[in-house]
C-alpha cells in the first residue's frame, strides 16, 4: 500500500521543533539492535517516518525495525552525539490491526532504560499496560536532571520479537556554552555574550547580537545594513557605494571616501584637516586654517592672498580681501603691503601708514614741531625762489646794456669810417681827444669812475690806434 512519506514526516518533524514540547533529539542519531530480520534496519526507527497503519510488510520494512525470533533477547538502542535533557519519549508500534496474529502485541511489557555519557543508568521504565498501544508515551520524571546520552528498549516475555517503527526523544541537547543545534556545531549569536542561546533554535533571551537577525540569530545582516536587528544602514561614504561595512560594527571594510573619519565614515574630517582618512592639514594660508574636508580648498583666504589654496600673493598695486583693493596713489610708486595696504614709502608731500596725511594741509596747531619744520621748509623754498629771480633780473639787465653799447659803437664807427673823427668822452670824462683810424680794433676793458661820490667800475670800449693811441668810451653812455 503506497503512502506519502512527506505527509507523515511533516507533523513529526514539526513536533520536533515545537518550542514548548522540545524537539526530537533522536532524529538521525546512531542506532543498533540485537539482530536484524531481513532489511528491517535499526536506523529505520529514527528516520522520522513511523509508517502508515495497515501498510504491507514490504512498506513497513522500509520504516520499521525487526529482530528475528531466533534472538529471543531482542533489544534496540540509540546513542546521542550530544547528551540531552530528555523529558518525554514517544514510541510508535507496528500498527497492523487487520492482522490478528501480529504484530502490536510485541511491545506489551517492554522495558526502557536511560543512561548518561558515563554509562550510569538514571532511569528505567517498564510498560504496565496489559494491552498493546499504537503509540506509547513515556514521561521522564522531573527529578532526572542528568543529561541522557543513550536509550535501550528491550522486549518482554510476551514476545520473542522486538519491532519498532519510530522512537522520538523530546528534549534539549545540552550543548557547551555558546553552541546550539542537534550536533552543537552552530555558534550562538546573543547580544549578551555571556548567556547561552536556546539549544534547539539558537534564539537568545537578550536578543540577537549586532549583525545577526532571525529566530535563530544566525542570519547575517543583508549587504548594506548592520547593527542590532540589522536596522542601521552602512555609511554612504564607505568606499564601494556605501555597501561595504561590517554587519556587527558598521565599520567600512574598504575605508572611507576622502573627507570622512574612519571607521564609520559618517562624520566629516575635523576642522583644519582633509583628505583620505583626514590625514592632510589645510594650508596654513587658509583663513583660520579652515578648508573643504574633501578637497582641501580653503573656505576663505586671508587678506593679501587668492587661489584655491590661498597660495597666491596679490599682484602689484593690490591688497586686502580677495586682492580687491588698490594701493593708495600717495604710496611711492603705488607700492604697499599686500595684506594691510600700508605703504612702503610715501610721495614727497605725504606721510602716515597709508600716506593719508597731506603735509601742506596740516591744520595749524596740529603738532607744533611739525608746524615749525614745515614753516622752515616753506620759507627756505620761497627764499631760494626770490634770490633766483633777482639774479636772473640782473643778468638779463647786464646783457641788455652790453648789447646797447655795442650798437652805438658800431654806428659811430660806420659814420667815421672814411675819416678820422675825434672821439671824446662824456662831459664827466677828462680823457683827451684822439684821432681814430678806420681800422682800429675795439676791445672791452674796465676802468673806475666816480659818480655822485661813489667809486665804481664800468666797462669802456678801448680802441687801439696804431698801437699807441687809445680812445675811451664809457659803456652805456
Amino acid at each position: 500500500m503506497a503512502h506519502d512519506k512527506s505527509s507523515i514526516l511533516q507533523p513529526l518533524l514539526l513536533s520536533g521543533f515545537l518550542f514548548l514540547l522540545g524537539r526530537n533529539v533522536a532524529l538521525g542519531q546512531s542506532t543498533a539492535q540485537s539482530a536484524r530480520f531481513g532489511n528491517w534496519y535499526s536506523r529505520n526507527a529514527v528516520d522520522g517516518d513511523p509508517g502508515v497503519p495497515d501498510s504491507t510488510n514490504s512498506e513497513f520494512e522500509e520504516t520499521c525495525t525487526h529482530t528475528p525470533s531466533s534472538s529471543p533477547d531482542g533489544w534496540w538502542t540509540v546513542t546521542l552525539s550530544n547528551a540531552a535533557a530528555v523529558f518525554r519519549i514517544v514510541i510508535y508500534n507496528k500498527r497492523q490491526p487487520s492482522r490478528s496474529d501480529c504484530c502490536e502485541d510485541r511491545l506489551i511489557g517492554f522495558t526502557l532504560e536511560a543512561y548518561t555519557q558515563k554509562t550510569i543508568r538514571v532511569f528505567t521504565y517498564t510498560d504496565p499496560n496489559p494491552t498493546a498501544q499504537e503509540i506509547y508515551t513515556v514521561i521522564v520524571p522531573a527529578n532526572i536532571t542528568d543529561p541522557i546520552n543513550r536509550i535501550i528498549i528491550s522486549n518482554s516475555e510476551v514476545s520473542l520479537i522486538l519491532t519498532l517503527c519510530e522512537v522520538l526523544l523530546f528534549g534539549e541537547t545540552v550543548c557547551p556554552s555558546g553552541k546550539f543545534g542537534l550536533e552543537c556545531k552552530r555558534d550562538c549569536n546573543c547580544e549578551d555574550r555571556q548567556e547561552s542561546c536556546f539549544v534547539s533554535t539558537g534564539g537568545c533571551p537578550s536578543g540577537c547580537a549586532a549583525g545577526y537577525t532571525g529566530e535563530d540569530c544566525y542570519t547575517p545582516c543583508s549587504r548594506g545594513f548592520y547593527g542590532v536587528d540589522c536596522n542601521r544602514t552602512c555609511s554612504e561614504h564607505c568606499t564601494g557605494n556605501g555597501n561595504n561595512c561590517r554587519a556587527d560594527t558598521g565599520h567600512c571594510t574598504g575605508g572611507c571616501e576622502a573627507g570622512y573619519i574612519p571607521p564609520l565614515c559618517d562624520d566629516q574630517c575635523p576642522e583644519k584637516t582633509f583628505g583620505q582618512d583626514c590625514k592632510e592639514n589645510c594650508s596654513s594660508t587658509c583663513r583660520d586654517g579652515l578648508c573643504h574636508h574633501e578637497t582641501g580648498v580653503c573656505d576663505q583666504c586671508p587678506p593679501g592672498y587668492i587661489g584655491d589654496f590661498c597660495d597666491q600673493v596679490c599682484s602689484v598695486y593690490m591688497f586686502g580681501d580677495g586682492c580687491s583693493q588698490n594701493c593708495s596713489f600717495h604710496c611711492l610708486d603705488q607700492l604697499c603691503n599686500h595684506q594691510t595696504g600700508i605703504c612702503h614709502n610715501c610721495t614727497m608731500d605725504r606721510k602716515g601708514e597709508y600716506c593719508e596725511v597731506d603735509i601742506f594741509a596740516v591744520q595749524s596747531g596740529e603738532g607744533g614741531d611739525d608746524s615749525a619744520v614745515i614753516g622752515a621748509v616753506v620759507g627756505t623754498i620761497l627764499g631760494v625762489i626770490i634770490v633766483t629771480i633777482i639774479v636772473i633780473f640782473f643778468v638779463w639787465r647786464h646783457r641788455r646794456n652790453c648789447s646797447d653799447d655795442k650798437q652805438k659803437v658800431k654806428q659811430s664807427w660806420t659814420k667815421n669810417s672814411n675819416r678820422e673823427t675825434p672821439v671824446t668822452t662824456s662831459a664827466s670824462s677828462s680823457a683827451p681827444t684822439l684821432p681814430l683810424r678806420p681800422n682800429a680794433k675795439a676791445k672791452t676793458d674796465y676802468t673806475d669812475f666816480k659818480d655822485s661820490s661813489l667809486l665804481y667800475r664800468q666797462p669802456v670800449q678801448v680802441f687801439q690806434n696804431g698801437g699807441n693811441v687809445i680812445s675811451l668810451f664809457r659803456h652805456g653812455d
